[in-house]
């Protein structure tokens, strides 16, 4: 309506001569419909137009009534006529029309903000009405100050017959009343004016600012922001937030007194937790946003998910949400009346507001906090009236947040994650003071380029300490931590591991305790050692060829509460009698050295004696290191022979000096068939007259893994001087079978002390006596065809009885 459409009409002429043609249009339609030409010649085999101009008025449906064809579409067909000078039929057209309003409506016809607290933004939605049949451009134009229209900042089409809904927002400048008018246009030049209304308060409390927008934060990560309230009244005021459960949000302190004209400082704590939804609430949309409170905007999550097109593989995973939490103030009760009083904002709500209204008067839970509950008890006292009302007693905070998947992920044994604290857990446990242990943790990433790795400092106490150096990233890879642990005194350590890369920050805390065990008797220790004499005792491992080898085995086991790592070393020990001390290589090895049992396990290690050179003296110390506890020490000694058949002394309970001392050439002329061997044997004790004394010898057959044979010490008869003098042997021919040991014992009785002699003056007398025998036989014999002689020079120890 009231605007011009233009349209044509054409003819053809198929004769063959020009023709004159004139157009005629109904007498009603004259002061609307023109048309230009109505005559005009066409020519043979040629097209002619008339030009239509149609502009429509409201005074057309009674001027043209009965060419009506459907009032409410607003369609209209009139018949018309192109009469032709020498054709006998006429043209016959008709010409159909659809007039439509460009009326656009507002419902509500006029806005009332009601109280709009300072610096808050207060909206409400009004439904725009398209009237027309056709689709509109709008746009609201010059807006007042503190005016906002959304969505398209007030600019939009409307389609046919649309209704749309456009929120109005206002944020007032100053306190005081206002009375604006917001003024609709569209392309035609039509204005649709909107009256508005508010009033600007001042709240009890007031934020230092009320929208936070939080960075994007990874799962299990932590963003954190803070606000300030201030009281502007001389009274103290008492607050609450109501944080949606759903939200992952934390405020501290969210209900608290702040004092008149005070202040205090809120933190706000967002760490975005994985929420098992389903598969419908994964929408390729916008962000969504819900007003905190109601049942549903915390029920109903807002999720993105973004996928890459040049990665296929790689899926781009967001969730973001704008919340919209409230804060309710304690009202406070005016003198005149006892009950508690409504807001203003309360009795606004309270005059049924259309349901379009969106702002602090709505939005609130199902199940209210108590300051919302104390109000809405007021707010249904007729007692109230809106004279003894004071301000709003509800301000509001918007947070925009958004969890995305995190750029770092961690994963090892004895890891987890403490949701309370924002962090990655990996815990050590329980170990052994002194006792290093080391765990692996694998980072890794979900971006597709390179990341550079760093991590901050540790403690310099060493207690904790990363083993291997921090490398780069690769895309979609895997890095290596390698966290140690060594605690030095029974605490409880903890420490923060942060790994960073450019695009995000990963912080592992770490925690271990110290422990040290008691010490008891060696068949109580926390490791005990079986056989269990072996540390009182020393560890024979016996007579063997020189090149050979023999292996005995002890046990190891942990009878502790926790896991012990322990080791094992030789020290191998020289002896005076060795010619080249230092050249000599070690005899002495064990398997394994070291290791770590847990609870109740037990370990078997493996001691070896593989001599490379012939000696008699071959002896180490044998060191047991178990964190936390004394070191276990047993000494181990063994013997190496060049030929299979030898004669040993007894074994003593420590290490003593071997009694085989020789005293004509030293112990390595055994291989020298010339020269009988010398050895020498001390009597335990020193003996009185009448006294006896026996020492005991073995002759032995050494049977390698070559094999052995059966081997005979043939002693000669003692000299009448020797059987005098006290000595007597109890066998005079040892037989030992191959691979076995045969007792060979010497008596020493001492005779009466002569008078004069060294014993009789009351002091120590040494008395020698040698006994001589053939060795003979095993494997490899002696060199010498008769077999080895040895002879054994017993040294006795004379003293007056008391």
């Amino acid at each position: 309506m009231g605007q011009v459409y233009r349209d044509a009409v054409r003819i053809h002429n198929r004769g063959s001569a020009a023709m004159k043609a004139v157009l005629s249009l109904p007498h009603a339609l004259q002061p609307f419909l023109q048309a230009q030409p109505t005559a005009g010649f066409c020519q043979s085999g040629d097209s002619f137009e008339f030009a239509l101009r149609l502009c429509g008025h409201a005074s057309i449906w009674r001027e043209c009534a009965k060419f009506v064809m459907d009032k409410e579409a607003g369609i209209l067909q009139f018949p018309a006529k192109v009469t032709v000078v020498g054709q006998v039929l006429p043209v016959q057209l008709s010409i159909r029309m659809q007039l439509t309003s460009t009326r656009i409506s507002f419902r509500p016809g006029s806005v009332n903000f009601g109280h709009c607290n300072l610096g808050e933004h207060t909206g409400v939605v009004v439904q725009v009405a398209n009237h027309s049949a056709l689709p509109q451009k709008y746009g609201f134009t010059s807006l007042p100050k503190g005016v906002s229209v959304s969505p398209g900042d007030g600019y939009g089409t409307l389609l046919p017959l649309e209704i749309l809904p456009l929120t109005l927002s206002f944020i007032p400048p100053l306190t005081g009343p206002y009375t604006f008018q917001l003024e609709c246009r569209t392309p035609l030049n039509t204005r649709f004016p909107l009256p508005c209304t508010a009033l600007a308060v001042l709240p009890a409390l007031t934020l230092s600012h009320n929208c936070i927008k939080l960075p994007a934060t990874a799962l299990h990560d932590v963003s954190t922001s803070s606000i300030t309230l201030h009281n502007t009244t001389a009274e103290p005021q008492t607050f609450e937030f109501s944080v949606p459960p759903s939200s992952d949000l934390t405020l501290s302190p969210h209900v608290a007194t702040i004092p008149a004209q005070g202040s205090l400082c809120v933190a706000l704590r967002y760490s975005p937790q994985p929420t098992a939804l389903p598969e419908s609430n994964l929408q390729p949309d916008a962000p969504t946003t819900s007003v905190a409170g109601t049942a549903s905007g915390t029920a109903s999550r807002g999720f993105q998910e973004q996928r890459s097109s040049d990665e296929a593989a790689t899926t781009s995973w967001s969730r973001c949400h704008k919340w919209h939490i409230p804060c309710y103030i304690k009202p406070h009760a005016t003198p005149a009346q006892p009950a508690s009083p409504v807001t203003p904002a309360q009795s606004f709500s309270r005059q049924s507001p259309s349901p379009s209204r969106r702002g602090h008067s709505q939005g609130l839970s199902n199940q209210p906090p108590p300051l919302q509950q104390q109000q809405e008890s007021c707010a249904t006292d007729d007692k109230c009236s809106p004279e003894e009302l004071k301000a709003p007693q509800l301000i509001h905070l918007d947070v925009s947040t958004c969890a995305v998947l995190p750029v770092l992920a961690v994963q090892g044994d004895g890891t987890s994650w403490h949701p309370e604290r924002g962090v990655w857990a990996l815990d050590f446990g329980s170990s052994a003071v002194g006792q290093r242990v080391v765990k692996r943790l694998a980072v890794t990433s979900s971006r597709p380029e390179l990341l550079p790795l760093s991590t901050d400092l540790l403690s310099p106490e060493g207690t904790f300490g990363l083993v291997n150096a921090v490398r780069p990233l690769q895309a979609g890879g895997v890095s290596h931590l390698s966290v140690a642990f060594l605690p030095q005194e029974c605490k409880v350590f903890e420490e923060v591991l942060s790994v960073q890369s450019p695009a995000s920050r990963l912080r592992i805390t770490i925690k271990g305790a110290g422990v040290a065990p008691a010490v008891k008797a060696s068949s109580h220790h926390t490791l005990p050692v079986a056989p269990e004499d072996v540390l009182s005792k020393s560890m024979d491992m016996g007579d063997v060829l020189r090149g050979d080898s023999v292996e005995k085995v002890i046990t190891i086991t942990n009878t502790g509460t926790f896991t012990s790592s322990y080791r094992v070393t030789i020290t191998t020990t020289d002896h005076p009698a060795h010619p080249t001390p230092s050249a000599r290589q070690a005899p002495f090895s064990c398997s394994p050295q070291e290791g770590s049992l847990a609870p109740g396990a037990s370990q078997k290690v493996a001691l070896t004696f593989r001599p490379e050179e012939a000696f008699p003296y071959h002896q180490a110390q044998v060191q047991l290191t178990v964190p936390g506890m004394q070191e276990m020490c047993w000494n181990v000694q063994g013997r190496a022979w060049e030929e299979g058949g030898v004669i040993v002394g007894p074994e003593y309970a420590t290490a003593l000096a071997d009694p085989f001392n020789s005293t004509a050439s030293p112990p390595t002329s055994v291989a020298d068939a010339s020269q009988d061997v010398q050895l020498a044997v001390n009597m335990p004790k020193a003996v009185a007259p009448g006294e006896s004394a026996s020492v005991t010898l073995e002759v032995v057959s050494i049977k390698s893994k070559a094999g052995g044979s059966p081997v005979e010490f043939n002693i000669d008869p003692l000299p009448a001087s020797v059987s005098a003098a006290g000595l007597k042997i109890d066998n005079m021919k040892v037989s030992v079978p191959a691979g076995e040991r045969r007792a060979l014992t010497v008596t020493y009785t001492a005779p009466q002390l002569k008078p004069g002699s060294i014993a009789a003056l009351g002091l120590s007398e040494t008395v020698v006596r040698s006994i001589t025998g053939v060795l003979k036989g095993g494997v490899p014999p002696p060199k010498a065809a008769a077999g080895r002689r040895i002879c054994l020079n017993i040294q006795n120890t004379l003293c007056k009885s008391t």
